[in-house]
């Protein structure tokens, strides 16, 4: 795809393969679409964290990108406004085997915007 930044992130220990493909113009996020296979919470956090960051700042979808793998990870410094729907999924850190699940397409998503 021309002038999307892609990363790619698999799983070693289950199925969740996902590309992420990221277009970005003037330091905002035009597009974002993603690729690949996943169980329904792989594929669903991506999906929602993709159509929160588009039209948002770089700065600003790596503040909700932070503030969602805090929640993950079961802190309690994050904030519900910031994550809007993905708020869904703070309760992902008790099942510590599905942290990676949550986070494998949002870490391909962190790594397509380093990169910038």
């Amino acid at each position: 795809m021309l002038n999307y930044l892609i990363y790619h992130n698999k799983s070693a220990t289950c199925i969740d393969d996902i590309t992420v493909y990221i277009k970005v113009e003037n330091k905002i996020i035009e597009d974002i679409l993603f690729s690949g296979i996943g169980c329904a919470i792989s594929t669903s956090s991506t999906d929602i964290m993709c159509h929160q960051l588009i039209g948002k700042s770089i700065d600003i979808a790596n503040q909700i990108i932070d503030n969602y793998l805090t929640m993950i990870q079961g802190e309690k410094q994050y904030d519900e406004e910031i994550l809007d729907e993905l708020i869904a999924f703070y309760r992902i850190h008790e099942q510590t085997n599905r942290i990676k699940c949550a986070t494998i397409g949002i870490i391909a998503i962190k790594n397509c915007l380093k990169e910038l």
